[in-house]
């Protein structure tokens, strides 16, 4: 059963759990409101057993355009950094744990996708975005710094240099750029998305998910960690692996020349 927000949609669909931003008429802006809430449906997909593959998109024409900026204008000068520390914790508690999910997070965008909007899709697994898409870190442009894990995210994504020429010059950015430097995995045109969506969405919930959940973690983790410790990490992971029952259906489908079915477990 869905939650019932004011500015989300939190959609559990076993095997799919669809969270999408809904706020079409302000470019689905982060609001205190919105985050709040972003960061409740994370915490309720961790409880979720069975959602096997995450969507997050926005709804109308435009996926994010990052924090709603009148709302810095109007907190002044002496409450903004108390807004902000609110709004940077209510984020960051939804990115960690878009990031730490066991399941595969697709995120698909649309129209323009701006700041925060860039993060978090940072923060998803793979990306699917329409062909008529443009990007633009935009922080810079209004004389602030990353958040959302950003300064993390993208360079590992896209290099180090690319991140800060995009930061430094606050140019946009195309979806065919996206895709060429590894930020964005499909590029399609804009009236196939919700198809190649669904149909994206279908193969990562039928897929292995114990092992789809163990190879996130050891990639994410293993920017930060030594080749040894990362191989133990390894060696434990895929001994907990092996004894699920979607590893025994997979090598017992190849033994036998036939398509899996794997359940998750």
């Amino acid at each position: 059963m869905s939650a019932t927000y004011q500015t989300i949609r939190y959609e559990p669909h076993p095997p799919i759990a669809e969270i999408v931003l809904d706020r079409p008429s302000h470019g689905n802006t982060f609001t205190p409101e919105l985050l709040a809430e972003l960061a409740d449906a994370t915490c309720q997909l961790a409880t979720e057993d069975r959602i096997r593959a995450v969507v997050l998109r926005g709804e109308g024409k435009n996926f994010c355009f990052g924090a709603d900026v009148d709302m810095f204008v109007d907190a002044g000068t002496a409450n903004r950094p108390r807004l902000l520390r609110d709004l940077a914790t209510r984020f960051h508690n939804a990115i960690t744990r878009l990031a730490r999910i066991e399941v595969p997070v697709l995120g698909v965008a649309h129209g323009m996708t701006i700041g925060g909007g860039v993060a978090l899709l940072a923060a998803c697994d793979v990306v699917l975005v329409a062909a008529s898409t443009t990007f633009r870190l935009a922080w810079t442009g209004i004389g602030l710094s990353m958040d959302g894990g950003s300064s993390s995210s993208l360079p590992r994504i896209i290099g180090p240099r690319r991140t800060l020429e995009l930061l430094y010059t606050n140019r946009f950015f195309t979806a065919a750029e996206a895709e060429a430097w590894g930020f964005a995995n499909w590029v399609v045109p804009d009236a196939e998305l919700a198809a190649r969506t669904a149909e994206i969405a279908g193969g990562l919930a039928n897929a292995p998910t114990v092992a789809l959940g163990a190879c996130k973690r050891l990639v994410s983790d293993g920017f930060s960690r030594p080749i040894e410790a990362q191989m133990e990490d390894e060696a434990v992971a895929i001994v907990r692996v092996v004894g699920s029952e979607d590893a025994d259906e997979g090598c017992r489908a190849f033994r036998e020349k036939r398509r899996p079915q794997y359940r998750g477990r």
